[in-house]
């Protein structure tokens, strides 16, 4: 393949394929992806990947849970009942909403890029927790084309 983007997108059939986090592959046949257990955020193909991806994904782990605890603790601050509380929710989009600009930069990125059917790609350092860091970049849509 040319690139990462098509080694990430190889099998794709309509819907998002999932991935293995750490070595990009496909779930073996008659098995599921496994996802973190404290954050439930990345997928892995094996329990090898996992622990060989746990120093990296490990900071962002905390900081989601750390995050979600937040969330819970000002929901019951303002009169929510635990159980009204969405567990599942994704909270990290909360925190890109919670950065200046960053949906505004999105958009214009989108606008300039439409003809192309554009993937923004949002990245920020582990260790940036205020998200000042954040880069966007666009990836051309190659599928389909």
């Amino acid at each position: 393949m040319n690139s990462e983007f098509e080694r990430l997108n190889s099998g794709f059939s309509g819907a998002t394929s999932m991935l293995c986090n750490r070595c990009l592959a496909n779930p073996a046949l008659g098995t599921k992806l496994r996802h973190c257990g404290r954050c439930r955020g990345p997928a892995y193909c094996s329990k090898m990947c996992a622990q060989a991806d746990w120093t990296e994904h490990k900071l962002v782990c905390e900081g989601k849970c750390k995050y979600h605890d937040e969330a819970l603790a000002a929901h019951q601050t303002q009169g929510g009942r635990m159980r009204d509380f969405d567990p599942h929710r994704d909270y990290i989009v909360d925190w890109f909403e919670a950065v200046p600009g960053f949906f505004a930069q999105a958009e214009l990125l989108a606008w300039q890029y439409r003809n192309e059917a554009p993937f923004l790609l949002a990245s920020a350092s582990e260790s940036d927790v205020a998200g000042k860091a954040i880069r966007l970049k666009v990836v051309a849509h190659l599928l389909g084309r």
